[in-house]
């Protein structure tokens, strides 16, 4: 059996967890459903995330002779939230540029209704939409996507490879 790279099983399940994630992602987003039940809907893509972390270490495992140090399993999981978090920046930002600029406004709906349910002002909730209206533009959504999703996939990670580790005899 070739024995795979930290790199490469990191960059392949990376890929296949981001496409997996955009294309969920995509179709939740054209389903005739509430803003609201799109964002628990998208949740679903940390169960892929921690899936697919757990799948790429398990798969360089197998192909290292069941072995992976915890260093190792971190080096696997963080390269693939990265790759997964950048593809599904990129994503976001073409759609929310180009496919749906409406959508923004949605996001800014929400917003501005659970602020007047939480009962701040009119006056407020203008102060606030001003102080944060760079949030509701794609590039920075997209950001917040990538750091959102390298973060989220680090602590998974860790966490994951915590438990899938197994040192070889001549490494302890």
């Amino acid at each position: 059996m070739q024995k795979n790279t930290t790199v490469e099983t990191g960059f392949r399940y990376g890929v296949i967890c981001g496409c997996i994630s955009m294309v969920y992602s995509l179709i939740i987003m054209l389903l005739p459903i509430s803003f609201t039940l799109q964002k628990q809907l998208g949740y679903v893509t940390i169960i892929f995330l921690i899936a697919y972390i757990f799948i790429s270490q398990k798969s360089y495992k197998n192909s290292n002779n069941g072995f992976m140090s915890y260093g190792e399993g971190v080096k696997i999981s963080s390269l693939l939230s990265l790759v997964s978090a950048g593809i599904n920046s990129i994503f976001f930002y073409i759609y929310f540029s180009f496919l749906d600029p409406t959508y923004r406004e949605k996001v800014k709906d929400d917003a501005i209704a659970k602020w007047e349910e939480a009962g701040m002002s009119e006056e407020q909730i203008d102060q606030v939409l001003e102080i944060s209206k760079t949030f509701f533009e794609p590039g920075t959504m997209a950001f917040m996507t990538l750091v959102f999703g390298l973060s989220i996939g680090i602590v998974i990670g860790l966490v994951i490879s915590a438990i899938q580790k197994k040192t070889a005899p001549e490494a302890q």
